[in-house]
């Protein structure tokens, strides 16, 4: 009853089959092999294909209603869940369709696409009531079958595939078409070609789908494989997107592969924006599949004319109908040059100085002159270059130098290059100012001098070190006038150190008060400075003397008070007047040619320190006595004030320290001491007087300092001399009144 049933289903089947083979064409629809051009739009990188299309080389169906029977020879294959067509009977069976192509060995990675096509035969589906979708899955068989398989010795399966729907309002004829690249791909590159099935194992969907077989007479709804491929030569831009200089060339590795199997002569081309130029080294290759990859060069020149920007340059390698193309796109930037420094940020100490080093770099081929200038640089800092300009590409340094009157801090300086064509660019220089690592204090003694035309004068330049390291400190003489000349000795000091300055005055300079700056700078050219002033006068006025060797000895300091008075009475009284400085000329003279001599024996024997003490006493307080004395008249007459001091000193002088221990050591012999010498003895004194107020007058300095040296020497004479004579009267005053 079965088999019956079937064999109806079967007769109805061909007799549609036969119906729509009288209408249709009845050509031989075998491989068919297409070049191709896929893509209407413009791609990145595209290759041509082939397309071959491949009906099946066996198809079959097996059925679980009729698992004996085999399919192979109909003009349909079915496949789904339906009853047997029995209305008594409620029972429903699977049926599953099988297809196998044969098809060349094609490069898995060249396969574009493949998919399966079927055409629907509406006479041969039946939908249930209520039904209207049927899924389908399409799955990998795993072992082998033929048109005889019957549902009992049915191929495996595995794994699906694909997937598509049919619907009951599908008309007939209706194509379906599933993807099964993936399959394909796993064919050709290591798993066995047993075909695949249709299967569909959704219960719940009643439905039995027939499509048209390889046996159907119309080729042209035949199933069908179609599997579109790459074919011809595929370049590769190694790499695809890059970079130039305007005025430059860059250079492209093209990489070609022979792809489904190609071989022949490749030509390479590439489509240029106007004004650029390109070649392919070498011009042409032959590829197989054998030797592939192979690679060429490609030079792109940039003129200093393109724009900037990006560009897109088509790369096409062509061989007779079949090419390939890939899209190079090329950023042009503008020829110049770049401009960098190091380091970016700096220290440096007031008075120091640091450097960094510039460098630019050509863009293409750019040749123009480039300048270097500091922007922006804070008071106090300056900022040199070596070289100023340089041509790209090359290198400069800048010198940052900071100096003592920066405020420590940080700062930022903008460096500047900037070429003759006007492009320019800049960095930022962080630069931080730190405290001075050096310092000293400058200062002369005296800080003023008196200087007699066609003479000179000496000071001393002090260099005192206040903190650092010390370091060489040059000295010169700034803002000094015609007719004034200085000398350093030695002109380099390290402090603390000192130096003397002889200051010499041309006899033709004008008599007034000058000032000179004396300045030093350090080898960190820390400069520091002292004024001496300078008064240009007619007659001398020496120098101030030297220390009291003695007193300062015999006291032990500068700052003893009676040095003091001894010190003082010199500087105020006597220096003041051109008289008092013109004795103490000569008096130096005198006192320094001995008293260093016993000064060093004071030193080295203090046990005489006392003796000499008392010794000096007596003369200071004659000074005082004589300072009280003359005081009154020293502001209104300094010269009459200072004989008058040098006349009752000298007085006392030969009075306390000769003549009282001479009249006491000569009481016995009083009577060799004669008035009229001692007449005498004042005559000259008095004499000696005058002819010093002569000299004052004529202003014959070096006579008049011997002369008051004398003047002073002789009152000691008459002094020491009349004393005994002065003592013996009053002696004999005493007698007359006892």
């Amino acid at each position: 009853m079965i088999e019956n049933r079937n064999n109806i289903l079967v007769s109805i089947l061909l007799s549609s089959i036969l119906l729509l083979t009288l209408v249709s064409t009845d050509a031989v629809y075998s491989k068919k092999i297409v070049p191709s051009d896929d893509y209407g739009v413009l791609e990145n990188n595209y290759v041509t294909s082939k397309t071959v299309i491949y009906t099946p080389s066996q198809d079959t169906s097996v059925s679980e209603c009729y698992p004996s029977y085999s399919y192979g020879s109909s003009q349909v294959i079915f496949s789904g869940y339906y009853g047997s067509g029995d209305e008594e009977e409620n029972d429903r069976y699977y049926r599953y369709a099988y297809i196998r192509f044969s098809f060349n060995k094609i490069p898995a990675n060249d396969i574009k696409y493949a998919k399966l096509v079927l055409y629907l035969c509406k006479s041969m589906t039946l939908f249930e009531p209520g039904t209207t979708k049927k899924v389908f899955d399409v799955y990998c068989t795993t072992t082998y079958w033929s048109e005889s398989t019957t549902w009992y010795n049915r191929p495996k399966i595995h794994g699906i595939y694909g997937k598509f729907t049919v619907f009951a309002s599908d008309p007939d004829k209706k194509s379906y078409s599933v993807d099964l690249t993936v399959l394909i791909k796993k064919w050709l590159s290591f798993a066995t070609n047993y075909g695949i099935a249709i299967c569909s194992k959704y219960s719940s969907e009643h439905a039995i789908v027939s499509w048209y077989s390889s046996e159907v007479n119309n080729v042209a709804y035949r199933p069908k494989l179609i599997i579109s491929y790459k074919y011809g030569p595929e370049i590769e831009l190694i790499p695809s997107s890059t970079s130039g200089y305007q005025s430059t060339t860059i250079k492209i590795t093209v990489k070609v592969y022979s792809r489904g199997g190609f071989y022949g002569k490749v030509c390479f081309h590439a489509s240029i924006p106007q004004g650029y130029t390109c070649s392919f080294s070498p011009s042409s290759l032959i590829i197989s599949s054998k030797e592939s990859p192979k690679f060429t060069t490609l030079k792109v020149s940039i003129p200093s004319s393109a724009a900037a920007g990006t560009t897109t340059i088509k790369v096409r390698a062509e061989s007779g109908n079949y090419y390939s193309y890939s899209l190079l796109k090329i950023k042009v930037l503008p020829y110049g040059f770049t401009f960098t420094a190091t380091p970016l940020s700096v220290s440096v100490n007031q008075g120091k100085s640091c450097t960094i080093t510039l460098k630019v770099t050509k863009i293409g081929a750019y040749n123009k002159k480039v300048s270097f200038s500091a922007v922006k640089v804070p008071s106090g800092i300056t900022v040199t270059f070596n070289p100023a300009t340089l041509t790209p590409t090359g290198s400069a340094t800048a010198s940052i130098k900071a100096s003592y009157t920066v405020k420590p801090g940080t700062y930022s300086i903008n460096i500047l290059a900037k070429g003759a064509d006007g492009k320019s660019s800049y960095v930022i220089i962080k630069v931080a100012v730190k405290p001075a690592l050096f310092d000293y204090s400058l200062s002369v003694s005296p800080s003023s001098v008196k200087i007699v035309k066609g003479k000179s004068a000496t000071v001393t330049i002090n260099a005192v070190l206040k903190k650092g390291s010390p370091e060489v400190v040059y000295l010169s003489a700034q803002s000094v006038p015609k007719g004034i000349s200085c000398s350093f000795s030695p002109e380099e000091i390290k402090p603390t150190a000192s130096s003397k300055l002889t200051i010499t005055v041309d006899s033709n300079c004008p008599s007034k008060v000058y000032t000179i700056v004396i300045l030093g700078s350090s080898e960190s050219e820390l400069e520091k400075s002292a004024k001496l002033t300078i008064e240009v006068i007619n007659r001398i006025i020496p120098v101030s003397p030297p220390q009291c060797i003695i007193a300062t000895v015999t006291y032990g300091s500068e700052l003893a008070d009676e040095v003091q008075v001894l010190r003082g009475f010199r500087d105020n009284i006597m220096m003041k007047t051109y008289q008092g400085s013109s004795f103490f000329k000569s008096f130096n003279a005198f006192y320094y040619s001995w008293s260093p001599n016993i000064a060093y024996w004071i030193q080295e024997n203090p046990w005489v320190k006392p003796l000499f003490k008392a010794l000096i006493y007596p003369l200071v307080g004659i000074l005082l006595f004589s300072v009280f004395i003359v005081s009154p008249i020293m502001n209104m007459h300094p010269d009459v004030a200072v004989y008058m001091a040098e006349t009752i000193i000298s007085l006392l002088v030969g009075f306390i320290y000769c003549g009282l221990p001479l009249s006491f050591t000569l009481r016995s012999k009083s009577k060799y001491f004669r008035r009229k010498i001692s007449a005498a003895m004042g005559l000259m004194s008095l004499a000696t007087l005058l002819t010093c107020i002569i000299l004052q007058i004529t202003e014959l300095s070096d006579a008049l300092s011997i002369t008051s040296f004398l003047y002073v020497l002789m009152n000691i004479i008459f002094s020491l001399y009349s004393t005994p004579l002065l003592v013996r009267k009053i002696n004999e005053k005493l007698l007359r009144i006892k």
